[in-house]
């Protein structure tokens, strides 16, 4: 069996992937972090690979910031 990786998930899915709260990723779709986002309707999908590369260099700047600190 082939296992095929998700392109997008919807905002439930990414509560669960990111352990952020619904409340959090709907301001970050509303400050234009993620520009890439699907609308279909009411329907939302959340491109991972761009979620993945925001989470990332959010973790590196707290990163710096600490070391700074």
């Amino acid at each position: 069996m082939v296992k095929i990786d998700k392109l997008y998930c919807s905002i439930s899915e990414a509560c669960i992937r990111y352990g952020i709260c619904r409340s959090k990723i709907y301001e970050l779709l509303k400050n234009e972090e993620c520009p890439e986002v699907k609308r279909f309707g009411k329907k939302v999908l959340i491109p991972i690979s761009s979620f993945d590369k925001f989470f990332d260099s959010q973790l590196e700047t707290y990163q710096i910031r600490k070391e700074v600190s």
